[in-house]
């Protein structure tokens, strides 16, 4: 079923200029979907099917439209609200949500505790510690800090929510270990060939419950399957395995699709690094946090908003930083977004701002001139399977003030 004929169902029982107006909020609806979906890598084609899977059954689309263009003019207008809801929303009923829970260690970061606290500057550390002798500026302080705080990025997902959405989906699941462990076969229907999965090692208790986090997971599947693995949307993505297709997140724990491609990315440029440098070179994921604290300049991409890249810097290496001996500079890497046509730059300690190269070695010599420098890669596609990444040469990336 093509969008036309999808509308077509949807808007069946209307006539007239009432049929014209529900179908043109109709196709807006879907138009605006299929976008989105593209902006993740699907063709056109894919992007249609996946926007009108959204959307879901169009004879119960038919029924709400229908209520709506009837309606006294007094409450059409709320009813819109609905539909306008229900045009948005309508994939989120269908596909089960998996819930996920905070790192139990990202809870513990604003406490100020000690330990926090001689990390930090003498400068910083002397004021901070008078503030938190006094009780009311102390709870401040920490109220302050929780609702400044970032969401940290590889959550923990809740494990039996993910087998329930694969028994859903039609997966068959089937515990290896009589419940003493998390190894499980998977069967898939049409596939005659059973695949075992093993989250043993990957999977944490939080209040008696069983999670794995999201870049574990999504490891584990890629290693021991072979069936479609595919992502899409950027916050509170869906993956989809096989036939299932499962909500990531909620909206009180969201989760972002950036740190989902974050490891991925990762190991595709670890090894070119290291050829680059002629040694093991350290290099750090850095987590999106969905927030932009201390921004002081941006990336400039000629790419629709929502476009996903790669930012490999050298700033960490070349930043001088009081750190434990325990602790090397590092090349870092982040995954993110273009928001406005830029990508903030959120954090960092360099006072001169970077300059973009097209090549590893470019990055590597400008390293060793001791100069800030960031190669951005263009992610291309949601299959996690086949992450592909695309240089985007020097002259396409501008960095300015936000």
């Amino acid at each position: 079923m093509n969008r036309d004929q999808f509308i077509r169902h949807a808007t069946r029982g209307l006539w007239g200029q009432k049929k014209r107006d529900a179908a043109l909020e109709l196709r807006g609806a879907i138009e605006d979907k299929i976008y989105r979906h593209g902006l993740c890598g699907l063709s056109a084609a894919d992007a249609e099917r996946a926007a009108l899977r959204d959307l879901g059954n169009p004879h119960a689309i038919a029924r709400d439209l229908s209520r709506v263009h009837t309606a006294p003019a007094a409450i059409r207008t709320t009813l819109l609200l609905g539909v306008a809801g229900l045009l948005s929303l309508q994939a989120v009923a269908q596909i089960p949500a998996v819930g996920a829970s905070l790192w139990p260690k990202a809870q513990t970061a604003c406490k100020f505790d000690e330990a926090m606290l001689s990390a930090l500057p003498a400068a910083q550390a002397g004021p901070l510690r008078q503030a938190l002798a006094d009780p009311t500026r102390r709870q401040a302080l920490i109220d302050q800090c929780q609702q400044m705080s970032p969401v940290p990025g590889n959550h923990l997902l809740r494990l039996p929510d993910l087998l329930q959405a694969f028994r859903t989906a039609g997966i068959g699941v089937q515990d290896m270990t009589d419940g003493r462990g998390f190894v499980y076969t998977l069967s898939f229907p049409g596939q005659p060939n059973l695949q075992t999965v093993s989250f043993d090692y990957s999977v944490r208790q939080v209040k008696g419950t069983p999670h794995i986090d999201i870049i574990s997971f999504v490891q584990r599947l890629r290693e021991a399957t072979t069936v479609p693995l595919t992502i899409s949307g950027l916050v509170n993505p869906t993956l989809s395995f096989g036939p299932a297709r499962i909500q990531l997140g909620t909206p009180s724990t969201p989760v972002l699709a950036s740190n989902v491609h974050l490891p991925l990315v990762f190991d595709q440029l670890i090894t070119p690094l290291n050829a680059a440098t002629g040694k093991s070179s350290p290099l750090v994921m850095i987590s999106e946090e969905g927030s932009t604290p201390g921004q002081r300049y941006a990336y400039a991409l000629n790419a629709p908003d929502g476009t996903l890249y790669g930012l490999l810097s050298n700033e960490e290496l070349l930043t001088p930083c009081n750190c434990p001996q325990d602790m090397n500079p590092m090349y870092s890497l982040r995954v993110r977004s273009t928001q406005g046509g830029q990508i903030p730059v959120e954090h960092g300690n360099a006072t001169a701002r970077p300059m973009a190269v097209t090549t590893m070695p470019e990055l590597v010599q400008a390293t060793r001139w001791g100069k800030h420098a960031v190669l951005a890669y263009r992610l291309n596609g949601s299959d996690l399977r086949h992450l592909t990444l695309t240089p985007v040469p020097a002259a396409q990336v501008r960095i300015v003030q936000p």
